[in-house]
């Protein structure tokens, strides 16, 4: 009983309600942790120590989300954006059985491919407000089924292309900063990205994306010229598109009759159509490139760093059967298989532009695109940018994509170095050359004269220099240590991607150049960045209470390629 009262007389903590109402101290006879009384100005308990976690990094795309934690080497998530994401809630029309099958309305190009899309090229007459909400959504989306993390702790790196209009810069930073509460936000280029991905410090990137394909000449990761055309994956979509449509209608013809033709719904889904085009399309290389041999295509491709792809023969053509089971009822096409190479040539690497002419500035095939960025860069950068073509963007997964684009530059730029120009410069350093050649036979003669007349011992003019050992070692070591390097060649390497490269860059902890802090942008918006381009991110040394925010200052914020 008396250890039953004595429990009774005890707090929670193990400690006398006597002593508590006294405040003296007193040892408890029972066992328990001491409590941390450490009351130091400079002491630092565990219990206050936090470990920095590593950034999330997000991707946005037209049509995908990639988001993931630094340091992995593939994105944890890829949201792809479509309308079963933005129906209503209580919405499941997506899920039955019958909807595939079911007759849907016949709609233009432009709000076929509408769903699929966060934002248009053309941000005219476009509501940003639901755009705001899309973003929102598929962030929400990729933080709570993916990610299992709170945003407010940790910061966020953005993959973002060079020229992305401010507008939807400002939505991205407003959604992660007003409504997800991240503390910061750095921005990366994503071509110079790519270039990190494959382990280079210059290279000529050709992403193609869905509305326009980007060459961007990167030199020691900085952007030296970008060229942009409307050659990419939505005109590959398209074509595709037409080109199968045009066969449905033809068969619809030939065994419903005309009235079965006329309907609306002989255009396969856009889903069908994606899939047709990933599992059937190829690029067969470029007529005319002169290499028929097995052993010396497979012996290039080991050397540009691309899978070797065997050529194939126009004779040996097999056909092969497309099912199309959006279309009521279902269809069975048979077609040969080179027809899909010729959708893939026509889209990208025709010259002929959208109408009957030539193609306009915007309407560039991908080869002449590569072959303009490489003409507007300077030459020391174009023997460098050369050698090191990188081919990224969804379509490039296609296969032989990567290997035209390098056969395009390659043809290009022989046929500019046989014109008539480049001939008369030839023949004007074969001139040069040889006046050269002459003169040093000349300066020879004379040493040799020299030494006749006067026996072994020549003047130090006409003397030979003396080698010396110490010097010859040391460059015999940098040549047996340092790789030659490869210029004026064009020759293709492959990348991991953007995302990568951030992953690589974050697991480096290299300092961004555009980095947003969230009260500044909540305060001020795009508005209080430097537009000169030119203002750090490193924090100020001065100490004093009273000293002006700069340039250095973590106040002062730029956007860097952005603005």
């Amino acid at each position: 009983m008396a250890a039953i009262s004595e429990t009774q007389n005890r707090g929670p903590g193990g400690v006398r309600h006597s002593v508590l109402q006294s405040g003296l101290g007193g040892i408890s006879p029972l066992p328990r942790t001491p409590g941390n009384a450490t009351t130091s100005a400079f002491s630092s308990p565990s219990h206050s120590s936090k470990i920095e976690e590593d950034p999330l990094i997000l991707e946005f795309g037209t049509r995908v989300l990639r988001a993931g934690p630094a340091r992995d080497m593939l994105p944890l998530c890829s949201i792809w954006y479509g309308p079963a994401h933005q129906s209503r809630a209580g919405e499941y029309r997506y899920w039955e059985p019958d909807f595939a099958s079911r007759p849907q309305k016949r709609k233009s190009n432009q709000k076929w491919t509408k769903p699929y899309e966060l934002w248009p090229l053309d941000l005219r007459g476009v509501n940003l407000g639901l755009v705001e909400d899309k973003v929102e959504l598929y962030v929400r989306q990729a933080y709570s089924k993916y990610l299992m993390s709170d945003p407010r702790l940790r910061r966020i790196l953005l993959v973002l292309p060079p020229a992305f209009p401010r507008a939807l810069l400002a939505i991205l930073l407003y959604a992660l900063f007003g409504i997800f509460q991240c503390p910061s936000a750095s921005l990366f280029s994503a071509p110079v990205l790519n270039a990190v991905a494959a382990g280079l410090r210059s290279s000529l990137v050709v992403d193609i994306g869905w509305n326009e394909a980007t060459v961007t000449a990167v030199y020691d990761y900085r952007e030296a010229h970008t060229c942009r055309s409307i050659r990419a994956g939505k005109k590959l979509v398209l074509d595709m598109r037409r080109f199968l449509t045009k066969l449905v209608r033809k068969a619809l013809s030939e065994t419903r009759g005309e009235e079965a033709r006329q309907r609306g719904d002989a255009s396969p889904c856009m889903e069908e159509v994606e899939d047709v085009l990933m599992r059937m399309a190829w690029c067969r290389r470029r007529s005319g490139s002169g290499l028929h041999d097995s052993t010396e295509n497979r012996r290039r491709a080991e050397n540009d760093g691309y899978p070797y792809e065997a050529e194939r023969d126009e004779k040996d053509d097999p056909v092969t059967a497309v099912y199309l089971k959006s279309l009521s009822p279902p269809l069975k096409l048979e077609l040969p298989f080179s027809s899909f190479s010729d959708v893939v040539e026509r889209a990208l690497f025709s010259s002929k532009g959208v109408g009957e002419g030539p193609p306009d500035d915007e309407e560039l095939p991908i080869g002449h695109l590569a072959y303009k960025v490489l003409m507007s860069i300077p030459f020391d950068v174009r023997s460098v940018c050369m050698s090191r073509i990188v081919v990224v963007g969804g379509p490039s997964g296609i296969p032989g994509i990567k290997r035209r684009v390098v056969d395009e530059v390659a043809h290009l730029s022989a046929r500019a170095s046989s014109g008539t120009p480049s001939k008369r410069n030839d023949k004007a350093k074969r001139g040069d050359s040889s006046r050269d050649s002459s003169e040093s036979t000349d300066s020879t003669d004379a040493r040799r004269d020299v030494r006749s007349r006067q026996g072994e011992q020549a003047p130090a003019a006409f003397a030979d220099q003396e080698t010396d050992e110490i010097t010859e070692s040391f460059r015999r070591m940098e040549a047996k240590d340092n790789k030659p390097t490869i210029h004026g060649v064009a020759r293709g390497i492959e990348s991991l991607g953007a995302w990568s490269g951030a992953s690589l860059v974050a697991a480096l902890k290299i300092k961004p150049v555009v980095e947003v802090e969230r009260e500044k942008f909540l305060q001020h918006g795009l508005a209080g960045a430097n537009l000169d381009g030119k203002a750090g991110v490193a924090p100020s040394r001065s100490t004093a209470p009273t000293a002006k925010t700069g340039p250095g200052d973590r106040s002062s914020w730029t956007l860097g390629v952005w603005t």
